[in-house]
């Protein structure tokens, strides 16, 4: 789902770069955090430019429920998917607070442009409403008014919505006026129910001024809205609706479907609900010194040196960077063993091949049948056969225990193996 269909940006003042850590999801996640807070040590902190940041939609964190949270201690799927799900959330912290979804103006209805001029005048005798009867085909919202009052209009305006079925009061704002054109805009703007008819308008105090046509003009067909009438009445809960017949008046109601008029107001998306969960708190300490924490402190660091020398060991016997060779046995001949320890790999090279011997014409040459082959050596016996097929060829992954390799080369062939040692 599209969270912003018209493009997202950055906020106002929002910063040039931004980072993105597990806190953010914290902060999001309020009480919430407390049960989660054990799987956050793997997420990476980001630090993203805010324009391409702001550019796309966050993503909307998805809770993966209480039996994957409980589930990811010793699951390594639903490990990943209390991280992703803190991740994604931290995600949306930091953006709903930096960016926000493009204006996505309405489609509106409004009688008259800013630019509309009106000649004819009437002073008030008593207070009045005026107003248009419309009725609303869809689901929309009253935004306000557009007023153009004379000079001699009294400075605060009272703009009202009526309900048409019954006449009574659906909302009214009071709203500072100048002379001239003003547009008046609810605070609150109004929901309008499709199929219903409504009166929109403005109420003016005695004596004040209002603008009307003498002709009024031809109302659009109907669409999203049907005009009816332009119509006044003296100021009363129910409405009395009194037509104004041949003569219209000085206003316009701001009628939308689908946002508020143009150019609209950039949004925030809702945000995603914080998880309901019956997941305990992470257990903490009840009473810390500073002594707990210093000695906490050297646990921690045992634990990561002896983590560090693990995965040095994993690296330089599974990824190594270079290989240091070893003590080569040469001269190898018919079959036996040759004693290796802590290699990682194993260097073969044929050092005498009989000319009549079938090869190839690749570059390098491939010896066709094999010479030999070659099978490490374990306690538990021997690996799967290693054909030697060329001039010079390394062999990689060994199994950990291995302790020696076994040679069998065919009559007329001379070996030498050089064991490829881990760097120290």
């Amino acid at each position: 789902m599209t969270l912003c269909p018209t493009g997202s940006a950055p906020i106002v003042g929002a910063p040039p770069f931004v980072w993105i850590t597990w806190l953010d999801a914290q902060s999001w996640l309020a009480t919430v955090f407390s049960k989660l807070s054990p799987f956050v040590l793997p997420i990476p902190a980001l630090i993203k430019e805010i324009n391409a940041f702001c550019a796309t939609d966050p993503p909307q964190p998805v809770y993966p429920g209480d039996t994957t949270v409980a589930a990811a201690t010793t699951d390594p799927i639903a490990f990943e998917a209390v991280i992703q799900y803190l991740k994604d959330s931290a995600y949306w912290w930091v953006w709903s607070h930096n960016c926000q979804c493009n204006a996505a103006p309405g489609t509106c209805s409004i009688l008259y442009p800013p630019s509309e001029t009106f000649s004819n005048t009437a002073t008030m005798g008593q207070t009045q409403w005026r107003g248009l009867r419309f009725q609303a085909n869809v689901t929309a919202t009253y935004y306000g008014l557009r007023v153009w009052l004379p000079p001699t209009a009294p400075p605060v305006t009272s703009i009202y919505l009526w309900r048409g079925s019954d006449g009574r009061l659906v909302h009214r704002e009071d709203l500072a006026t100048v002379n001239g054109y003003n547009d008046l805009r609810f605070v609150t703007p109004q929901p309008l129910v499709s199929a219903t008819q409504y009166y929109a308008g403005y109420a003016m105090g005695t004596g004040g001024t209002v603008y009307y046509d003498a002709v009024a003009p031809a109302f659009p067909s109907p669409g999203n809205f049907t005009y009816m009438t332009w119509l006044h009445s003296v100021f009363e809960d129910p409405f009395t609706d009194i037509s104004d017949a041949g003569t219209g008046e000085g206003f316009a109601p701001i009628l939308c479907v689908g946002g508020p008029p143009p150019p609209g107001s950039p949004t925030t998306p809702a945000n995603p609900p914080v998880p309901t969960t019956g997941l305990p708190d992470f257990p903490l300490e009840a009473a810390c010194t500073t002594q707990d924490i210093c000695n906490l402190a050297q646990q921690i660091n045992s634990s990561l040196t002896l983590t560090r020398r693990m995965v040095d060991l994993i690296q330089r016997q599974e990824v190594p960077f270079a290989f240091l060779p070893g003590t080569a046995a040469s001269g190898l001949t018919g079959s036996g063993n040759v004693a290796v320890q802590g290699i990682t790999g194993l260097l073969a090279t044929l050092t005498s091949v009989p000319s009549t011997w079938g090869a190839t014409t690749d570059v390098p040459r491939r010896l066709v049948p094999k010479v030999g082959e070659l099978r490490w050596v374990t306690p538990n016996g021997f690996a799967e056969e290693l054909q030697l097929h060329y001039d010079s060829e390394v062999f990689r992954n060994p199994p950990p225990s291995v302790t020696a390799v076994h040679y069998s080369v065919r009559p007329g062939i001379t070996l030498t193996l050089q064991p490829l040692l881990r760097e120290p």
